[in-house]
């Protein structure tokens, strides 16, 4: 019986290594904190991807991801490896102006 259970675990970390690497089409979903979530059709789980992975995507993007990690507690990592479609075009906010530079501030939040 025990052996069994250890012949499941090693099959379920077979199948999480095949993702690795795997390149996935998604819409980016950014939180408050900045990290983002991929939301692939007809995958169960969003994937995460840190602050520094987002390579200019912005909230409600088509994306691809690719799967880097697989977390401890089971949630697929990545990092966006190209924006196929940026949804937004335009930007709401107030304009900072420095001496050399200027910059948008947005009132959207999670751009």
């Amino acid at each position: 019986m025990r052996k069994n259970k250890k012949d499941k675990t090693s099959r379920k970390n077979k199948t999480s290594d095949n993702t690795i690497g795997k390149i996935m089409l998604g819409t980016l979903d950014i939180s408050l904190q900045g990290r983002g979530f991929v939301v692939v059709e007809g995958q169960e789980d969003d994937i995460m991807v840190p602050r520094d992975g987002l390579n200019d995507g912005l909230d409600g993007d088509k994306v691809k991801v690719e799967i880097i990690k697989k977390a401890n507690n089971g949630r697929l990592e990545g990092r966006i490896v190209e924006v196929v479609e940026h949804i937004q075009t335009e930007f709401i906010g107030r304009i900072k102006v420095g001496e050399t530079f200027a910059f948008l501030i947005p009132d959207k939040k999670t751009m």
